[in-house]
């Protein structure tokens, strides 16, 4: 239905709120309001659909992205990414459309793999990336293991992940895991098929790391200060401090491990003079750009 059907509802949608045809304010007059709040003005139209015909509703979404300012995809309990649906609330951090171009990547790196891969989704969240890749290759994947330090995300990501798991054929089997990285990550991981000795399987690490911290990382941008007020403080600042500890730190766990790995971490528009300050030199890493504005830092694991 488009903004000008919504205009002219259902007679049937009004009577059912107790509303009158002029009740019903202009979705023209809402664009203009978002507009003017620096918001998409297509989002009137998500909101009108969300609220079904419920004026109070309608307008309680809009006052919630215009006034509160928060992130339509709370407002909405719903991100769409990688042409998915997930359900999301602010215990779990909203992936932006940046971050699709890495489970591209993901996907690129499994298909030129001989044999099925563990996908491992280091910092999950929702759970929007790993899924999100899993649901393009399923065949592909052994298993999937979701990892957060967060256990309020991980309740997030668990409702993603057994929605997807309960309608999907071919889904692999996977595992949920309360861990700072690898931590609490088992080298054996049990499934009701298999155990899988991640030291002799292949694993695919993805991760799209908190920022370091808002004073000093300077590629933070007004927009992501903003969304910082609404989701988990874990989840865009991290644990510790600035943002390369986190890569650091992921890439010599993977190598105390011992795995067969390959790693995918977000860098977004660091140039490759600052990995190589902050990036250590023990590890073969490269600097991957998939757009002007985006990249990755990737690393294979042979031991």
């Amino acid at each position: 239905m488009t903004i000008a059907d919504n205009k002219m509802h259902k007679a049937s949608k009004k009577e059912s709120v107790g509303l009158s045809h002029t009740d019903y304010p202009s979705l023209r007059d809402t664009c203009r309001l978002l507009a003017r709040a620096g918001f998409d003005p297509r989002e009137a139209e998500e909101f009108w659909n969300a609220a079904e015909g419920d004026f109070q509703k309608f307008e309680r979404l809009v006052y919630l992205r215009t006034v509160a300012r928060i992130p339509k995809e709370y407002v909405l309990g719903e991100l769409t990414f990688c042409g998915q649906k997930f359900v999301v609330d602010q215990r779990a951090y909203i992936s932006d459309h940046w971050t699709e171009l890495l489970v591209h990547r993901a996907v690129e790196v499994i298909q030129n793999i001989e044999n099925r891969v563990v996908l491992l989704d280091v910092g999950c969240g929702a759970g929007s990336i790993g899924l999100s890749v899993t649901l393009f290759v399923p065949n592909r994947i052994r298993h999937l293991l979701l990892a957060d330090i967060s256990c309020k995300a991980l309740e997030v990501c668990r409702l993603n992940v057994q929605a997807y798991a309960n309608v999907r054929e071919c889904f692999p089997s996977f595992s949920i895991h309360e861990s700072d990285l690898l931590t609490s990550i088992p080298n054996e991981i049990r499934t009701p098929a298999e155990t899988i000795d991640l030291r002799k399987s292949y694993t695919l690490i993805v991760c799209d790391p908190p920022y370091g911290s808002p004073d000093r990382d300077k590629m933070v941008s007004r927009g992501m200060l903003e969304k910082a007020a609404h989701v988990p403080k874990e989840s865009i600042w991290g644990p510790h401090g600035e943002l390369f500890n986190i890569h650091v730190r992921l890439f010599s766990e993977i190598l105390s491990r011992s795995w067969k790995a390959h790693a995918i971490i977000e860098c977004g528009r660091y140039d490759d003079a600052h990995l190589r300050e902050v990036l250590p030199t023990n590890i073969d890493w490269q600097h991957v750009w998939l757009d002007e504005e985006y990249s990755v830092v990737e690393a294979i694991y042979q031991p």
